[in-house]
């Protein structure tokens, strides 16, 4: 009993640090250890083929836009937080009313238990306004960050195809290898960039 209360007393003192109670609500841990696995394999694909500069810009890239999106992110955990509260105040009145609908029928107090519920309901109603609007702006500097702005970052492979060791000879087939190589090496940088998204926010 013990070491059981102690081992508990741990787990809780890491599990509302940091409000790793929220990330690890909105986490898949085998989604994580695939997302690991698949950026190892596209990362040596890439060095492989082509150079260890891309993997360091395209992951400069990544540590940089992640750290703006957690900087630019609302306290979501707080916001989940109050949320659940207010939705529990307001189904508890609805659960006191129903249990004491007799009492409330006898003093005539409906119109004043109808005034509680409808100010916690208003109540409720404003925090998720607040909440949806956070979710916008947020998820809009994310798409553009991640999304769009990170779409830009598949220009890096062009190099190599133009320039470096891809670079095609002058016949039909050299320029046929190329884009079929440019292909290939453009679905590698976009699965690579997915995957280190997925690790930077749920990080």
């Amino acid at each position: 009993m013990c070491f059981r209360k102690i081992l508990t007393k741990v787990v809780h003192s890491h599990y509302f640090e940091n409000m790793a109670y929220y990330k690890i609500s909105n986490a898949d841990d085998w989604e994580d250890l695939t997302a690991v696995t698949d950026c190892l394999l596209y990362t040596w694909c890439l060095c492989f083929y082509t150079s260890p500069k891309y993997f360091f810009w395209i992951l400069g890239y990544v540590l940089g836009a992640g750290a703006m999106i957690k900087n630019f992110s609302p306290a979501f955990g707080k916001l989940m937080s109050k949320e659940q509260q207010l939705e529990g105040e307001y189904q508890q009145l609805h659960s006191c009313l129903r249990t004491n609908s007799e009492s409330v029928a006898f003093y005539d107090g409906e119109r004043t238990e109808e005034f509680h519920i409808q100010q916690k309901f208003r109540d409720l109603v404003r925090h998720m306004r607040v909440v949806n609007h956070d979710h916008w702006w947020f998820g809009m500097i994310q798409d553009f960050l991640v999304k769009y702005l990170g779409a830009t970052v598949v220009i890096l492979i062009i190099e190599p195809f133009f320039t470096g060791n891809l670079r095609p000879d002058t016949s039909t087939l050299g320029r046929a290898t190329m884009l079929s190589n440019l292909r290939y090496h453009t679905s590698v940088v976009i699965s690579l960039f997915s995957r280190w998204e997925l690790l930077s926010i749920t990080a």
